[in-house]
């Protein structure tokens, strides 16, 4: 709580209402007047009476960790705000900080990278390891059969931020399935030297719940890197063909406070039905493709300005973008994947009493 208020007063120059507070940390408000008051009972907060929102962070000095934990968060260098000068009075407050309006990364966060250049340890004829980069789920990169292990190497061309990687519809995808991936800057090279990033082989599947379809969605998250040259390679293979339908790499966004109410999952009927002038059924059938309606009720103004806002308009209604409702390890995680465009009104942001929020609607093409 206390790092949360810090945090508050560092970027808005005011503490939060209780009512925020609450929502931020799930709890009741009842709960979290209790936990202020041990705060304050502990000398490390001060309620001024008779001022709103005016919790004042006392013993600033005992505070530095936490403050310098949350001032990294936010893209500040704590030396450049050290602590006040020493004064008479025995309650310091947190000198007020600029509000932050961006985020410190210029890879366009959220959106899925461009693969310019992929190859591959093998392929299937037909199944050239570029599809990987088509929207089309059923164009697929293949390898060839007769090994344990399978790789596909992806060069962006040029440093880019990345901590997410997917790999949709794999055929065959199972438990033994493991996955490594290594990323390597345009200056240490596509031979993956020593000082370069490795994961080490991990769980393949994002979860072991299937879509109907039966095809694993492979997952890796982690920090932020930074690198050119990406290589995923599937083990656990027993001799068995590696398929890839899409491969999806770049730095995600995450909302400081998720959805609550408001989520909504459906499908979307693209076949029709229909009676003819005697009353015969004429059906015409379709793909069923999941959809995804969420609501994020509680967005910062600097998300807003600095991510959402962005992002829906380089994506428009034509690209792609894949969304994970809750990225906790999970059986069900791969059932909370979706791969789609945005539909309807994208420009969705609108200020609310309790801050900003954003309506999302999707069709994934995961099945």
């Amino acid at each position: 709580m206390l790092a949360y208020i810090i945090e508050r007063i560092a970027r808005d120059g005011v503490s939060p209402t209780l009512e925020e507070i609450a929502f931020a940390l799930k709890i009741s408000k009842g709960r979290a007047h209790q936990l202020i008051g041990q705060l304050v009972a502990d000398g490390r907060l001060e309620r001024r009476p008779g001022a709103q929102r005016r919790l004042v962070v006392r013993d600033v000095a005992a505070s530095r960790e936490v403050l310098s934990e949350v001032l990294n968060r936010l893209g500040w260098n704590v030396n450049d705000h050290p602590p006040p000068a020493p004064t008479p009075y025995p309650h310091v407050q947190l000198p007020r900080l600029p509000t932050l309006r961006y985020l410190p990364d210029p890879d366009s966060p959220g959106e899925p990278l461009a693969l310019p250049a992929v190859t591959a340890s093998s392929t299937a004829a037909g199944h050239d390891p570029v599809y990987v980069g088509n929207d089309y789920l059923g164009v697929t990169w293949q390898s060839a059969s007769g090994a344990d292990r399978q790789w596909l190497l992806v060069d962006l061309g040029a440093d880019r931020a990345i901590d997410f990687a997917a790999l949709l519809g794999c055929d065959g995808a199972g438990a033994p399935w493991t996955l490594n991936v290594e990323v390597a800057t345009a200056a240490q090279g596509d031979g993956f030297p020593a000082g370069s990033f490795a994961t080490g082989d991990l769980p393949f599947l994002a979860g072991a719940a299937m879509w109907e379809s039966g095809r694993g969605i492979g997952w890796w998250s982690g920090d932020r890197l930074v690198g050119r040259y990406i290589r995923l390679t599937i083990g656990g293979l027993a001799g068995a063909a590696a398929t890839v339908g899409r491969l999806v790499l770049g730095a995600r966004i995450q909302l400081d406070r998720n959805f609550s109410f408001g989520g909504k999952f459906g499908v979307k009927d693209l076949g029709s039905y229909d009676l003819s002038a005697r009353g015969v059924p004429l059906k015409r059938r379709g793909v069923r493709l999941p959809t995804l309606s969420i609501e994020f009720t509680a967005v910062h103004k600097w998300e807003v300005e600095a991510a959402i806002r962005p992002l829906i308009e380089r994506l428009g209604n034509t690209g792609e973008l894949f969304i994970c409702t809750d990225p906790s390890p999970d059986a069900q995680r791969q059932r909370r994947c979706y791969y789609g465009t945005l539909v309807g009104d994208l420009a969705a942001v609108q200020r609310k009493a309790s801050g900003w929020g954003w309506q999302a609607n999707q069709v994934s093409l995961i099945r």
